[in-house]
């Protein structure tokens, strides 16, 4: 929403601006950017699951 320094505005001003365009897109771009990151780790796992069966192999 805006720089981290500053207060978190009221629950009323957070309401207020997740009705509109502005808001609405923020969430999306929020959204997108969780959903990749949780790719990110999912991958991570299976490369370590896969590498730590490749070790038992050893």
């Amino acid at each position: 929403m805006t720089d981290t320094t500053k207060r978190k505005p009221s629950k009323a001003v957070r309401k207020a601006f997740m009705k509109t365009a502005k808001g609405k897109a923020w969430l999306k771009e929020k959204k997108r950017q969780n959903a990749s990151k949780q790719a990110w780790f999912e991958e991570k796992a299976a490369q370590t699951a896969l590498a730590i069966e490749a070790n038992k192999h050893i």
